[in-house]
């Protein structure tokens, strides 16, 4: 059974990206409408928008009765939440296009993974490395010398 942290912490990005989806999707809509949506009090969109804002999501509101808000189009979420399984993923998905050879988007698989090496802790870098290094090189140097 998840630890209540972790499903708490699921449950308000998941109604996070609601909330993100409504604003872009009807440009304004008012606290009360995205609660009805999320499932969620007033109060509690309230503190999403405000977790926004803190992601970087500039959300522009009015207060008072008749208040809206509203999602700047150009605004974008300046953290990326990813699991360590996705990382994976993407690790496996860079080393196949490498290993394919000349495939167009190679090299913007590469730098979105440079991207991802680029928001993680110095620490974290390191040990992705030595994953990188250790788990999905060496598989693919076994597996391609097998062939020969």
């Amino acid at each position: 059974m998840p630890e209540p942290a972790l499903v708490s912490r699921s449950a308000s990005g998941e109604r996070h990206g609601a909330i993100v989806r409504n604003l872009r999707r009807n440009g304004t809509s008012t606290v009360d409408p995205l609660a009805k949506q999320v499932g969620a009090s007033r109060r509690t969109v309230m503190r999403d928008i405000s977790a926004l804002r803190d992601e970087g999501q500039i959300i522009y509101s009015d207060v008072g009765r008749g208040g809206w808000l509203q999602l700047d189009p150009r605004s974008m979420q300046t953290t990326a939440k990813l699991s360590v399984s996705e990382i994976i993923a993407l690790l496996i998905s860079v080393a196949a296009t490498r290993a394919a050879g000349n495939l167009p988007f190679y090299a913007l698989a590469d730098a979105g993974l440079a991207k991802i090496e680029k928001a993680l802790p110095a620490e974290k870098v390191k040990d992705l490395r030595t994953f990188w290094t250790v788990s999905i090189l060496a598989r693919f140097h076994r597996c391609r010398t097998c062939r020969m």
